[in-house]
């Protein structure tokens, strides 16, 4: 049986810095199946062909007016030709097996939809650190219903077995996504046009929700900090994404905004303590008063609650 295609979606918004290196890694795979490259120009000024001046005879090149990640990745996913789909930024990196890794996996277990790997970060001046999920989020390798599988190494979380890890902790990075584009369109793919901030929550939350979602235990993006991000300051773009998520869980079903806004709460407030604790006080305090209207009925003791026994309690 061939292969299936994959197109590696590359998001840039006026950035070309670190364009070349990101294209150079989506070309040095050594996936042996087709590979596509779609860059997708979130209105860059000028056009993101114009600045690069560079090489762009492999790459196609769509363009729209700025309006942010979440539309940039869904444009990318509307207008993909191949049956697997992937995301890059213009100033990160794939391993050289990112590709090869994550289709393994998704082929091995066809009722897998979607497979994240690891990231691990780095700096113009520092190399990659260690795994970002392995070591800093542990709760991922003891959620509830976990099925270790190997090989390719990796987990299946079957339906709502990551909530908690997805609304207390961090969502998958986009980088480090493989999905069937069938399946990811339908499910909704990245939202809608209101979010630009917390669009990987929304995506990770409902790929969550219907599962099973594949895990594997590798490096498969590297995510390049130290500089100006597409979305701005990080440290605004926390705020923004902690007001977008808050307006996002408003817009839930009644059942689901009792399962996401206690849990969105804990988050802002914990977010908001360590900024606290590290000097920055005023946007730290605003993350915790964005927390209040969300806290519900039983802060106390939601609060308290053992992480297992809670993403238990929603997988029931």
């Amino acid at each position: 049986m061939p292969l299936p295609g994959v197109t590696a979606i590359v998001l840039v918004h006026d950035r070309v810095t670190y364009l070349r290196e990101a294209l150079d890694s989506i070309r040095a795979q050594d996936y042996a199946g087709e590979i596509r490259i779609l860059l997708v120009d979130d209105g860059s000024t000028p056009p993101a062909r114009e600045r690069f001046g560079g090489d762009l005879s492999d790459v196609q090149v769509v363009r729209q007016p700025s309006r942010g990640p979440a539309i940039a990745r869904q444009l990318g996913a509307e207008t993909a030709r191949t049956d697997l789909i992937a995301y890059l930024d213009d100033d990160d990196l794939w391993p050289v097996d990112s590709l090869s890794r994550r289709v393994a996996f998704l082929l091995a277990y066809p009722e897998v939809p979607v497979v994240a790997g690891d990231v691990d970060h780095f700096r113009d001046d520092i190399a990659p650190g260690p795994p970002w999920y392995r070591d800093r989020f542990l709760r991922l390798r003891t959620a509830p219903h976990r099925v270790t599988v190997d090989p390719p190494a990796g987990r299946i979380f079957p339906r709502d077995a990551l909530v908690d890890f997805v609304l207390l902790n961090t969502p998958f990075y986009a980088q480090s996504i493989l999905a069937w584009r069938d399946w990811f369109l339908a499910s909704g793919g990245w939202g809608g046009a209101h979010l630009m901030f917390a669009e990987p929550f929304d995506f990770a939350y409902r790929a969550t929700r219907t599962g099973p979602v594949g895990y594997l235990d590798a490096v498969t993006a590297h995510i390049r900090r130290g500089h100006t991000q597409m979305t701005g300051n990080l440290q605004q773009s926390r705020l923004e994404e902690t007001r977008e998520l808050a307006w996002w869980s408003q817009q839930l079903p009644p059942r689901e905004r009792q399962i996401v806004r206690p849990r969105l709460a804990r988050r802002f407030l914990v977010h908001g303590f360590t900024w606290v604790r590290q000097g920055r006080v005023a946007p730290g305090l605003a993350l915790a008063r964005a927390a209040l209207p969300l806290l519900g009925r039983d802060p106390i003791g939601f609060v308290r609650q053992p992480w297992h026994r809670a993403a238990a309690t929603s997988a029931g």
